[in-house]
């Protein structure tokens, strides 16, 4: 359950500080159900979660790199169209 929560967070807000804990939780309670030889249910559940949080996580990480390079090119281009406009 935790996993989902964290996971639907990830993509609503929290980005890596949810997507993260909740490709961790997610997939280790994967593995508790999986050895648990069916005692123990919501599979579905924690396959959701890790599939949002890496969804999440992924998109974060893309946009962090965007925005990276944005910010790059924006520095880059406003020093050289100063150094034309200063005649340098």
């Amino acid at each position: 359950m935790w996993g989902l929560v964290l996971g639907i967070l990830s993509l609503a807000c929290f980005g890596l500080l949810a997507g993260i804990p909740g490709i961790v939780v997610s997939a280790s309670a994967r593995r508790r159900i999986r050895e648990s030889q069916g005692r123990l249910g919501g599979g579905g559940l924690a396959t959701a979660g890790l599939v949002l949080s890496i969804i999440g996580t992924a998109l974060t990480a893309v946009a962090l790199v965007i925005i990276v390079i944005a910010a790059a090119t924006h520095t880059s281009s406003s020093s050289s169209s100063s150094s034309v406009l200063l005649g340098r």
